[in-house]
């Protein structure tokens, strides 16, 4: 995995741990926009391999990282983001 793979994994990965037991109210929308843009600016500065690659890893790694740290409507909400950030990825694939 590429160093920016793991960073855009690590953001997630912080993003997540940092936000349990939060609703989701309008600061986390905030926040949770703020983690897809910068998700999508890095997504987009690389090639099409390395895209591919953070593809194969994102969703699981990210999924994995939701149901350990939340459960409920928070995890459900998380799943439910990690989804529609996919489908953006996938959209902006080179």
């Amino acid at each position: 995995m590429k160093l920016k793979d793991l960073l855009l994994l690590l953001a997630f990965t912080l993003f997540t741990l940092g936000c349990k037991d939060n609703s989701r109210d309008p600061q986390l929308e905030e926040q949770l926009n703020q983690v897809r843009n910068e998700v999508i600016e890095l997504f987009d500065s690389q090639d099409a391999e390395n895209q591919d690659n953070f593809l194969l890893t994102f969703r699981p790694s990210a999924e994995a990282t939701a149901k350990q740290t939340f459960t409920g409507k928070e995890l459900s909400e998380r799943l439910e983001f990690i989804a529609e950030l996919e489908a953006e990825l996938l959209k902006r694939k080179k």
